[in-house]
């Protein structure tokens, strides 16, 4: 008979978890059918973490581009492996994946939530409809959620963190097996560990305090091992902690941690802007109520400890722009899972007080006094930013052009990596860097940007707009580039009249170099042609030799063409024959660098210092 009961119990659970999460699915699917889908869907920058996915998949290594190089262009590792997973078992569309990954984490963040309450049904089924219907109105949270970014992914992990800590405080039992999901709590971003380590440091604390045993500490233990060894797996792999995505955005935690340590101004003052915005727009001044309902709630260890970790993911989130400064895209956009689990404390709160009568009265209050406050703070909806609907309109453009002049993977430099770089039709220098580890590392440094695009990569498709437009106009006006390229349909716009006035001459469009189009007679063309009509080793050593005994002609060129062919000369196993024909030229380290990007993650390197060294020995010393 006991058997028959626990089973009975556990079987009415998971029922009661199944109708937890389509009460989330139907309230959030709602909430989505009353905003314009193109203000949150398929955010482009959420496509690169799917085209460093998709790169994994088709052309084996950590990229964005067919023939390299290796590049951490994503800070969602676990993200990258989820989709890698879909992509090669169902061959997801990005569309896809986005529409069914927001689908099951809110199926799985209802069935979850609900689990908390699941002792007293009727209150289960009114907080967790109570709770996804006010979520539907935070739109920060409501639409990152939705958006096909990582959002949705930690929100469900970092809340299935909290409920195995919970359970385990609650039942007095550890499974050291549920360590793997807390490792995949910290790879949802690459920055999340920072809030994950907190909580177990406190849960270690707590279990001792509260048991006297070390079995928390030793949990703790496993899930920094399976971290620590996926951190050696990185830098391995990339030969680097600090991701390509840090470099672009100039994100450095040491160097934020030394300004505040000084004292620095502009740091802090920064800092405590953001964090007052996280407090505002993550529900944080909810938090407020916490001392009212604790003083007539029914307190046990279990919802002590879930007390103190929400307080301790606030304070995380609210140092979060300290560390990291400003998330690219949306300020509060790596803090969002914050507001799940304000939620759910309050929620513990009520469910806590001893009085029912207290909870309904309590609850009537609170609900809409929550949402109209948020509503009273300005929050409405938005669009988000970067639609992919435009850029991919832009892509098939560059698509046409590329096309219409015989380029097979054409190398392109343009702003939006996601859409561009998943359809794996280009090779592509990153102007917004993230994709590029050559561009993120060089900076801002106008000198080196223009010897690296017009010496060196000299991509043969550009694509400019807005403010890109304004930030490169030095490159646009330099005379070297009106030499080597020609419009293929760019114009000033409103925008760029009204925006860029220290660079009127900005235009939006697209430019294609000379020596690659169709009908040009240039040395790169006819060898282009070449190795479009038949992949061949000896054709390129040809060339070479053709080349060089020309000693006034740059024969850089050849390396760019075998660059767009690469992915064939690896199919058909002559990838390293090739690279040995470039060893002896005299641009070699540039030659090399190019085609084994996509096996040496730290072969930018050397051309980083090819350019600093070349820009040094051009400035004129003065002499004493």
């Amino acid at each position: 008979m006991k058997n028959y009961l626990q089973s009975y119990i556990f079987t009415q659970k998971n029922l009661l978890s199944i109708i937890g999460g389509v009460i989330f699915l139907i309230l959030f699917l709602w909430g989505y059918s009353t905003i314009d889908s193109h203000w949150y869907e398929y955010r482009d920058d959420g496509v690169i973490t799917l085209s460093v996915a998709k790169n994994l998949v088709d052309y084996g290594f950590w990229g964005v581009s067919p023939s390299g190089p290796i590049v951490e262009a994503s800070s969602s590792p676990i993200q990258v492996f989820l989709y890698a997973i879909t992509y090669a078992l169902w061959d997801l569309k990005y569309s896809t994946y986005a529409y069914w990954q927001t689908i099951i984490s809110t199926f799985l963040l209802g069935a979850i939530y609900i689990r908390f309450f699941s002792d007293k049904v009727v209150f289960a089924l009114i907080a967790t409809t109570i709770t996804a219907f006010s979520l539907t109105k935070f739109f920060n949270f409501f639409l990152w959620h939705g958006s096909g970014m990582e959002n949705a992914i930690t929100h469900l992990l970092f809340l299935l963190t909290v409920y195995i800590l919970y359970k385990a405080i609650e039942d007095k039992k550890i499974y050291y097996s549920l360590a793997v999901i807390l490792f995949f709590a910290t790879i949802s971003r690459l920055d999340s560990v920072y809030h994950i380590a907190f909580i177990l440091v406190l849960f270690s604390i707590y279990w001792f305090i509260v048991y006297k045993e070390l079995r928390a500490l030793y949990f703790s233990l496993v899930v920094f091992l399976l971290w620590f060894s996926f951190q050696l797996w990185r830098y391995y792999y990339f030969g680097d902690l600090t991701p390509n995505t840090a470099y672009a955005q100039h994100i450095s935690v040491f160097e934020r941690i030394l300004k505040i340590v000084s004292l620095d101004r502009e740091t802090i003052r920064q800092s405590l802007s953001l964090a007052r915005e996280i407090f505002l727009v993550q529900a944080g001044w909810l938090l407020l109520l916490v001392p009212a309902l604790l003083y007539y709630a029914k307190r046990n260890y279990a919802l002590i400890f879930l007390l103190l970790t929400v307080l301790t993911i606030t304070l995380t989130s609210y140092f979060n722009p300290f560390l990291f400064g400003p998330t690219r895209l949306d300020h509060n956009r790596s803090t969002t899972q914050m507001i799940v689990l304000v939620f759910l404390l309050i929620t513990m709160l009520f469910y806590a007080l001893e009085s029912y009568k207290k909870k309904i009265i309590l609850f009537v209050i609170f609900t809409p006094f929550t949402l109209w406050y948020y509503q009273h703070l300005g929050y409405a909806p938005k669009p988000l930013c970067c639609n992919t609907k435009s850029f991919d309109k832009t892509r098939v453009k560059v698509e046409l052009l590329a096309k219409k002049h015989n380029i097979h993977r054409a190398t392109i430099s343009n702003p939006d990596l996601g859409v561009f770089s998943w359809h794996k039709n280009f090779n592509i220098v990153d102007f917004g860097r993230l994709g590029s580890p050559i561009m993120a590392h060089i900076g801002d440094d106008h000198k080196l940007i223009k010897q690296y695009l017009l010496e060196y990569a000299l991509p043969d498709i550009i694509e400019l707009h807005d403010g890109y437009s304004c930030g490169y106009h030095f490159l646009l006006e330099d005379k070297k580039f009106l030499e080597l390229y020609e419009s293929a349909g760019t114009k000033v716009t409103n925008w760029t009249k009204r925006n860029c006035k220290e660079a009127p001459k900005s235009q939006t469009g697209l430019w294609i170099r000379k020596d690659i189009k169709k009908r040009s007679l240039s040395n790169e063309r006819k060898f282009l042609n070449d190795l479009q009509k038949k992949v061949s080793v000896e054709r390129v050593v040809t060339e070479l030799r053709r080349c060089e005994k020309e000693s006034s002609h740059n024969c850089q060129y050849i390396s760019r063409v075998v660059y767009h062919m690469l992915p064939e000369f690896v199919e058909y196993n002559l990838h390293y024959q090739v690279i040995e024909a470039f060893k002896p030229t005299k641009t070699s380290l540039y030659d090399i660098h190019l085609l084994t990007g996509r096996d040496n993650a730290q072969s930018y390197k050397a051309v980083v210092e090819l350019l600093k060294n070349k820009i040094d020995r051009a400035i004129p010393r003065n002499r004493l």
